[in-house]
Formats: structure tokens, sequence, C-alpha cells
């Protein structure tokens, strides 16, 4: 009997999930973007002039400008594509392997040799653009098993929209 509410329970989310996901992609279609080419889950850092906070959103690409969506299909900042001036990845390894401050008061010039053994997989894409008077670098973060991957689908991706837009 509750091997059976638990199956209820769970197929009642699945098509709750389904619902909400046809409603938000029907939102995001009468705003003008196409769902199938958003980048979806990305975790917005940190760099653009609009926002504060670390969040959750979607990039989508339209009339010109790579924009940033929240969960509910509200464009909540954008970038001009046309103030783009370079889309990269980069991973974390390179950000772990700098020596801290206590192993290099610990240990000396030793500290350089000495590398930190955790690994966590994470990646970063940054958008590199200038809004006529101040440089930014907006940063996304890609958390878990395969983000590099991840994050240099979604910079190609993005790039092939952009390049789609401006032709």
């Amino acid at each position: 009997m509750e091997a059976i509410i638990v199956l209820l329970v769970l197929a009642a989310f699945l098509f709750l999930g389904y619902i909400m996901t046809k409603k938000s992609n029907a939102k995001l279609k009468e705003k003008g973007f196409d769902p199938k080419n958003l980048l979806v889950n990305v975790k917005y850092m940190c760099g653009h002039p609009d926002l504060n906070d670390p969040s959750p959103i979607n990039l989508g690409v339209k009339d010109g400008n790579v924009y940033l969506i929240d969960a509910f299909g509200k464009d909540i900042a954008s970038i001009p594509e046309s103030q783009i001036k370079n889309i990269y990845v980069e991973d974390s390894t390179t950000i772990q392997r700098r020596p801290t401050v206590v192993r290099f008061l610990a240990v000396g010039i030793l500290a350089f040799a000495w590398q930190k053994k955790k690994k966590s997989e994470q990646a970063y894409l940054g958008i590199e653009w200038n809004d006529g008077r101040f440089d930014h670098d907006t940063i996304f973060e890609y958390g878990g098993k395969g983000s590099m991957q991840r994050a240099n689908t979604a910079r190609n991706k993005l790039i092939q929209q952009i390049k789609k837009q401006t032709l």
C-alpha cells in the first residue's frame, strides 16, 4: 500500500513538472525566446552591473542581446552582443593551485611545490564586455561531474547563436 502511495506521489510530481515546463516554455516563446536554444540552469556568479547576488538563471539570445532570464521567464539583465569582446571557459583548478597564505607561512617557499590535493569539478563561463565606459567580466558557474564539458558546450552554443543573429 505504501509503495502505491509513493508511486502516485511521484507520478503527481512528474506530471506537475511537465505542466510547469510547458507553461514556462510557452511564456518564453511569447517573449521571443526559443526554449531549445536557451542555456538552462546556469549559475550567475558576478560581474553584471545590474545584478548583485548569485542566482540560477537561463541565458537566451534575441534582438542583438544576451538575456539573463530568471526561473519565472523574466529577463532580469542583458548584455548587448555588439559590446561583447570575448566569451571564454576556465576551470577551478587554476584557482585552487594557488598557494594559500597559511601554507606559505607554514612551509615557506615549499608552499609552491606543496599543492592542494582537493579536486572539485567546477568550470566558469565568462563574458567580457564593455558598456561604453566600463569593462565587465560576467561569470557563470557550472558545477559537478562534466562541468568543463557543459561550460564549453554552452560557450560554443552562445557563440553560434550570436553569429546567427548578426548574419
